[in-house]
């Protein structure tokens, strides 16, 4: 057997015993697909190792948390001592017609990191390197405020790693107490150092541990908790010497005259070859003065200036900058692009004067602009575009299509199809708040696939569907690299991401500190199209809801169903017809639009505004749809809202102050978590549900405490002849009036 337990166990599959195949038949399918089968305990028990047995098993996820396969533990007892370890991986591969099973084979080069998953949710946290997946755990739970890693394989494969993820990042590692955790500190840090990270350091270990000993390992003697974290705090810096000792220095001289340092030829490459400026956040750039006009952001992965800055130095010089020559080299950048007036920076859609911009996200640099007066792709784009690891390209788009064919590929109900299309021409206006595209359905409803579609159909994505966010941080990572957020199986929404969600839709920003410092503050304040599914609508809040589009779909037939190996290769096929499609639409809409004047505008007027102008162009009832489902959903709201629920079973008007209001009302026996508990809290609740409330056919106001006695006052009256349970919904108005004849 191989010593790399990485390396293929033979060509045996795990669910049967055949004929061994070719090695080339067998591909890999990373990450692990939704409907795949999962990876039992049974299966894997099989692998076990001679005079072992089944210990445990870890699961490897990409930053987007989806599943890339798995490793399992084998240990045998070995005397009192450590027991002996073995380990097998399991990978998912597709085969001859089509097959796919889970087989006894590793990654393939260069393999993923173990805790991709935390270092995504955590963008600003320390990341500590450690030799093994048990490990990492130990560590992850001794400094919870930190990032804990390890490359597959440990000690063994360090080289055979994909460290790029840590580009940009401080990274602290942490060795096992013998000889091969030494090789495997140096093996990490000189990968770390050619990934181009922040920082690099090395934790020195006391002497007197015992062999072996590693963080997932109960203290020894003498040591404490304490110590673990003053070890932390002590880890000495890793240098990258320079490729020749004196590269960097300004004394050098050629012919009597000084040369200049590195960090000084840095900067001239990036003057020379980019226009250096800011972000309206602050956030410095380069756009090239050659090729494409595509942004650079000055710090950051494979992508960024810095990046660019240490590839041109190589190739000019033959010398690889060390790490305090770039460090040096953007500080000065930075400062020159602070001079420069802030720029808006935008992620595939943009708006200049009356003119839409959509990037096409190729090598070219080309997007495409829509008029009233039609679309086409153009080389010189007017606006700056950002691209992020995220973003991929679209198809150039073709003329000729149409978007029914999108239909075939959406198992949307009929009356629903209007919103679906205007939910599509809205996310290329840039600067409108988009309604919240919420998908509901029962299983086997493909909301997945659903969302899918949408998503790569106006800003495809490797990872074009994420899963929840843990908190605000993860939500901004998921957020800010892409126009189109698509959230799949998301069955509670806390209240911090509730709000998050409403400011997404809004544009309104948030100002929270930077890790790790005791003053910095950043910014963050992102306009975007966000697609939800797997949400019980009943359970979110009312200023959410009131931001929602809700469709339900319809169960697909067994028979209908395709599976994703046959689904993606077919919408390529179609892609560039339905892009050229919407666009058409887009123009249409931008051509009727300033003839649409609404007789009532509900939350979401401009959304609704194009949904009047898209059914003066196809002549349905989009709009009249659309202020129903606000009027039902508005209603559900209610009715999943106790306080509420409770207000209304007083039967009548009520008038006096919210501290009289929580007398009246009848408790609960087990008040729920968003009970009031307070009068204060009762009168930040009612403010939140009041427009829910007045949609659902309430009338609800208070004076403001314009009285005598300064207390504020409110008057709540139900609909009339009804209750919480069934309020009367307002009735739907007509769709729109026309100030002119529609062009």
């Amino acid at each position: 057997m191989s010593d790399d337990p990485f390396a293929p166990l033979g060509d045996e599959p795990i669910h049967s015993k055949v004929d061994p195949v070719s090695k080339a038949d067998w591909v890999p399918i990373l990450p692990v697909p939704d409907d795949a089968p999962k990876l039992t305990k049974a299966l894997v028990e099989r692998f076990t190792p001679d005079g072992a047995s089944f210990t445990t098993s870890w699961s490897y996820r990409n930053a987007e948390g989806r599943l890339l396969g798995h490793i399992a533990r084998y240990d045998r007892p070995a005397n009192g001592a450590k027991p002996k370890k073995e380990f097998r991986p399991f990978t998912f591969f597709q085969g001859p017609q089509d097959k796919r099973e889970w087989r006894c084979k590793g990654f393939p080069d260069p393999r993923p990191l173990y805790g991709l998953d935390r270092l995504a949710e955590r963008p600003d946290a320390l990341v500590i390197i450690v030799e093994g997946e048990k490990a990492a755990d130990a560590a992850s739970k001794r400094f919870p405020d930190h990032v804990a890693m390890s490359p597959p394989n440990g000690s063994n494969a360090a080289r055979r790693a994909d460290w790029d993820p840590l580009t940009g990042r401080r990274v602290i590692i942490w060795p096992d107490a013998d000889k091969s955790g030494s090789n495997f500190a140096d093996d990490v840090a000189e990968m770390l150092l050619h990934a181009e990270v922040a920082s690099v350091h090395l934790v020195r270990l006391p002497e007197g541990l015992p062999e072996g000993w590693d963080l997932a390992d109960q203290l020894p003697e003498g040591l404490e908790e304490a110590d673990l974290v003053a070890m932390l705090a002590e880890a000495e810096e890793v240098k990258q010497p320079d490729a020749e000792p004196d590269a960097g220095r300004a004394e050098e001289r050629d012919e009597g005259r000084p040369k200049a340092s590195a960090a000084t030829a840095l900067v001239k490459i990036a003057e020379e070859l980019y226009d250096l400026g800011t972000s309206c956040e602050g956030e410095p750039f380069g756009v090239p003065r050659s090729g494409a006009k595509v942004v650079q952001m000055l710090r950051g992965g494979k992508m960024s200036l810095r990046s660019q800055m240490a590839r041109e130095y190589f190739r000019r010089t033959g010398r690889a900058a060390s790490q305090q020559a770039l460090a040096d080299a953007l500080l000065v950048l930075e400062g020159i692009a602070q001079e420069a007036e802030p720029q808006v920076l935008n992620i595939r859609v943009a708006r200049c004067g009356e003119a839409l911009w959509l990037d096409l996200a190729d090598g070219s640099g080309r997007a495409v602009v829509v008029t009233s007066d039609g679309w086409s792709v153009e080389d010189h784009v007017p606006v700056l575009f950002k691209r992020t690891e995220v973003t991929a390209a679209l198809p150039v788009p073709v003329r000729g299509g149409s978007l029914d064919e999108l239909w075939h590929w959406l198992n949307v109900p009929d009356e629903d199809g209007p919103l679906v299309a205007a939910w599509l021409v809205a996310a290329l206006f840039f600067d409108i708040p988009h309604p919240i595209l919420s998908l509901g359905g029962e299983q086997g409803s493909g909301k997945s696939s659903f969302s899918g579609v949408l998503t790569r159909l106006i800003d495809p994505s490797p990872v074009p569907l994420r899963k929840p966010p843990r908190d605000v941080e993860a939500w901004v990572t998921a957020a800010s690299g892409s126009w189109v957020v698509g959230l799949d199986n998301l069955s509670v929404v806390p209240d911090w991401l509730s709000d998050a969600l409403c400011r997404a839709v809004t544009g309104d920003g948030d100002v929270r500190r930077k890790l790790y410092t005791d003053g910095g503050l950043y910014v963050f304040a992102f306009r975007r199209c966000v697609i939800l599914n797997g949400i019980d609508l009943g359970a979110v809040r009312g200023d959410l809801a009131d931001r929602l589009l809700s469709i339900d779909l319809k169960v697909i037939p067994d028979d209908e169903r395709l599976n994703e190996t046959d689904l993606w290769p077919k919408w390529d096929a179609v892609h560039p017809r339905l892009l050229g499609a919407l666009l058409d639409l887009a123009a249409g809409v931008k051509r009727i639009l300033p003839s649409v004047r609404l007789d009532r505008k509900p939350r979401m007027a401009d959304f609704a505004c194009i949904l009047a102008a898209l059914d003066l162009l196809l002549g349905t009832r989009g709009l009249d749809r659309y202020l129903s489902k606000q009027g039902s959903m508005a209603a559900d709201t209610l009715t999943a809202d106790p306080f509420i629920t409770a207000v209304a079973a007083l039967g009548k008007e009520f008038e006096g102050t919210a501290a009289l209001l929580l007398d009246v009302v009848e408790k609960p026996e087990k008040l729920p978590r968003d009970w009031p508990a307070n009068p204060r809290l009762a009168t930040v609740h009612l403010k939140r549900q009041a427009p829910v409330m007045r949609k659902a056919g309430w009338h609800i106001e208070s004076d403001e405490g314009r009285n005598r006695d300064g207390v504020v006052i409110w008057t709540i009256r139900p609909p009339e002849k009804a209750h919480i349970s069934a309020p009367l919904n307002p009735p739907s108005p007509p769709a729109a009036g026309l100030a002119g004849q529609a062009g």
